[in-house]
């Protein structure tokens, strides 16, 4: 279990984004744009052809964390806990002072190779709320509450039921700056508080 949490951190860890950022144009992804090292900022600050490739990598991280779980006929629970700590890494990276992204990238990658069928509804989740939103983080954050009560009705293993669970604690607390941001945004209004959350702060607010 040990080689398997130190396995998924390290290769959660390489930050994709990051090197990305001082490879095209020398900056340090994480103090530009929403300062978040993650594939929707390098869309905005890089361009939407490095966008996907830092999504691809990302979620590539999540794949090849379960994959290397299986590959070396580790448990079922080993495999959830590669995949989360997979997760881990890009949100804490220790190459980089443990300042990393909000991992919804590379929980799609520990989705889509433990679950296949509820990653189907994942994006169609995402999609359904960006259409109407415009927001895709409210789309993927949906996505990720919805998952856990998904595995559970569908009477899913209890490894699969704890990673969702894990995958959502994970990126609830990487969350948790946004969060602050859109309250502070809406300046104790809740009805600002609740539209900044699912459309997304206006631009002329954001900090």
């Amino acid at each position: 279990m040990v080689g398997a949490a130190l396995s998924g951190y390290l290769l959660g860890s390489v930050p994709t984004a990051y090197f990305l950022g001082r490879w095209l144009k020398g900056i340090d992804i994480r103090l530009v744009g929403s300062r978040n090292m993650g594939s929707l900022n390098v869309f905005r600050m890089l361009g939407p052809f490095w966008g996907v490739v830092t999504f691809a990598a990302d979620a590539g991280k999540g794949v090849l964390a379960v994959a290397l779980a299986r590959w070396s006929n580790w448990s079922d629970w080993a495999v959830v806990l590669c995949g989360i700590m997979a997760v881990a890494g890009h949100n804490w990276p220790l190459f980089l002072g443990f300042r990393g992204g909000k991992g919804a990238a590379t929980s799609l990658g520990v989705v889509a190779a433990t679950q296949r069928p509820e990653l189907t509804v994942l994006l169609v989740v995402v999609i359904a709320a960006y259409a109407i939103t415009r927001n895709v983080s409210f789309g993927l954050g949906l996505a990720f509450v919805i998952l856990p009560f998904l595995n559970m009705y569908l009477e899913q293993s209890r490894e699969l039921v704890l990673l969702s669970w894990g995958l959502l604690a994970l990126m609830g607390i990487r969350l948790g700056t946004p969060i602050r941001e859109v309250r502070e945004a809406a300046q104790g209004s809740l009805g600002r508080f609740i539209e900044y959350t699912v459309f997304g702060v206006p631009k002329e607010l954001r900090q």
